[in-house]
């Protein structure tokens, strides 16, 4: 298996720019999109025509293929859309934009409403990683050799040293 990794782009319609979403002045609700791969970007401009704010989240994430690492993007949620409406859109009208399947749906059987909170966090992790989600792992965790002299850093043996024996990420077992 090779180490090298590429990275593969295409362009994506994520809908709105980040920084012109209202949170606060509209009702986002969320709605899946079509099964087809063009059912998401072809829903996200429809929206935007019908003067609805819209967005797809994208992420980025590290994929073997082929036997080669490949950095791909990819929407963060599958096939559900963020769609944020002023007060004089019906939340209804959602089943009949093109690309969109159906809005998601309360215990009461009427577009959900989310919370602009929820919302806001997906937004503010966008802008932290410049616009899309960044889940590609880039520091690599400290791999340890037996044998190696460790020093304890939190818990219960804080400030004791040991010899490294073997682990997981999850727990390592080291000896005095």
């Amino acid at each position: 298996m090779s180490t090298a990794c590429t990275t593969t782009s295409t362009t994506h319609s994520t809908g709105t720019p980040l920084d012109e979403i209202d949170l606060t002045g509209r009702r986002w609700h969320v709605v899946v999109v079509k099964p087809l791969a063009q059912s998401g970007p072809m829903a996200v401009k429809a929206l935007q025509a019908r003067g609805w704010q819209a967005l797809r989240p994208m992420c980025r994430e590290l994929v073997v293929r082929k036997g080669e690492r490949v950095e791909v993007e990819r929407s963060l949620f599958g096939r559900y859309v963020f769609a944020g409406a002023d007060r004089s859109h019906e939340a209804h009208a959602l089943r009949f934009v093109p690309g969109v399947q159906h809005p998601v749906i309360d215990a009461r059987r009427r577009p959900l409403i989310l919370r602009p909170d929820v919302l806001g966090a997906v937004v503010s992790r966008l802008r932290a990683d410049g616009g899309i989600a960044d889940l590609v792992p880039r520091d690599p965790v400290p791999r340890f050799l037996p044998g190696q002299t460790v020093r304890v850093l939190e818990g219960p043996f804080a400030g004791f040293e040991g010899l490294f024996e073997g682990g997981t990420r999850e727990a390592v077992s080291a000896c005095c």
